[in-house]
């Protein structure tokens, strides 16, 4: 029987392809290169538990090939807290810590010997790429491995401000530049559960031209109904980003901006914006408004603990506004409840991203293997 061969490139697969059909979630699929939390690792991880079965169940000799591409953020840090065994999800995989440091022929390489599969994996290595290497270094245009990471920028600040995209906080999308900034407007009025929709609709007594509508206990003449617009399909053209009064809610840029430039965390400041997040049918959080927003600067991408950022982000928003902002949200991407439990308790940031290194060191090990570059 002749061998089968797949060849997979991460920017143009069959599973990135597959990834980008789940528009309901849009995450960012290609990310895989610099953090974990994204659909593609989910997608490519899957492939090869499916290749090793065919392999050891069905006796089918397939082969994967895998043509390698560089980490966006480099390959020297591995930063952030690992996922916690039985929390593994669409967002967190395997035990991978939030910045793996790996390429994604490295990454297949780990997920093969960490999860000891038997599949054939070759991997077409790259030339002149170096672990030091930021993508700007690389001297490659830059081409969005989604619709939402648009920028070497930005795909520097994802393992940070990636954490908290779960959370009742926008992350940019709907804007020209996601994953530069993060803020909140007015929240939404929340969806009825079906059965609450279901017993208010029990409720109402419809009203002819003159008299009033009665809901549940409540009364609406004509003068206070709501209007309904004709059609809800029309996208609006929003200003540019501060030309217009921002949404004012729960958060402060000014207040969450001092709070983290207070932090003085090396290789990064904080400003305070507004934010205008589009109207149109993805219906980002915050749509149609102009929010309070806080810009975040790399000032130095080196010395730059992303996923330790995303930690002092989260701490920052939970001291601030420990009822409003919802902290547990955050749980899915994070994927690590002592990290949950040390935010929630108020501890120093620094001191959370302290516990990760004995858990890191190990992963550290556990790579040396299957390294392909120095």
């Amino acid at each position: 029987m002749s061998k089968k061969v797949g060849v997979v490139t991460p920017a143009n697969s069959v599973f990135y392809k597959k990834s980008q059909r789940q528009a309901n979630f849009e995450h960012d699929n290609n990310a895989a290169d610099s953090a974990r939390s994204n659909l593609c690792f989910l997608d490519f991880g899957y492939m090869l538990e499916a290749v090793s079965r065919e392999q050891t169940e069905f006796h089918h000799p397939l082969q994967i090939v895998v043509l390698d591409r560089p980490n966006p953020v480099g390959g020297l840090a591995a930063q952030g807290p690992i996922v916690d065994p039985g929390r593994e999800s669409y967002v967190a995989y395997t035990q991978v810590p939030v910045r793996h440091g790996l390429t994604y022929g490295e990454l297949a390489r780990y997920v093969v010997a960490s999860k000891h599969l038997d599949a054939k994996l070759t991997v077409v290595t790259m030339q002149n790429w170096k672990r030091s290497m930021f993508w700007a270094d690389t001297g490659l245009p830059w081409v969005n491995p989604s619709p939402n990471l648009r920028s070497p920028a930005a795909a520097i600040l994802y393992p940070a401000i990636g954490l908290i995209e779960f959370s009742n906080i926008s992350v940019g999308r709907g804007t020209a530049h996601p994953f530069s900034f993060f803020g909140a407007g007015v929240a939404a009025p929340q969806k009825p559960s079906a059965a609450a929709d279901a017993s208010v609709k029990a409720s109402v007594t419809l009203p002819s031209a003159n008299s009033t509508a009665t809901i549940g206990s409540v009364q609406i003449t004509p003068d206070t109904r709501p209007v309904v617009p004709q059609s809800n399909t029309a996208t609006v053209q929003l200003p540019l980003h501060g030309s217009q009064p921002a949404a004012h809610g729960w958060f402060h840029a000014d207040e969450v901006a001092m709070e983290l430039n207070g932090r003085h965390i090396p290789g990064v400041t904080f400003t305070p914006t507004h934010e205008a997040i589009i109207e149109d049918g993805n219906r980002y959080p915050f749509h149609g408004q102009t929010i309070d927003a806080v810009r975040v600067n790399v000032t130095d991408p080196v010395a730059l603990d992303t996923p330790e950022l995303g930690i002092e982000i989260l701490s920052a928003l939970h001291r601030l506004y420990p009822t409003q902002f919802n902290l547990e949200k955050s749980m899915p991407l994070v994927a690590n409840r002592a990290t949950m439990d040390a935010i929630a308790r108020g501890d120093d940031p620094r001191n959370i991203a302290a516990t990760w290194q004995p858990a890191l060191a190990q992963f550290k090990a556990a790579c040396a293997s299957i390294l392909l570059y120095k």
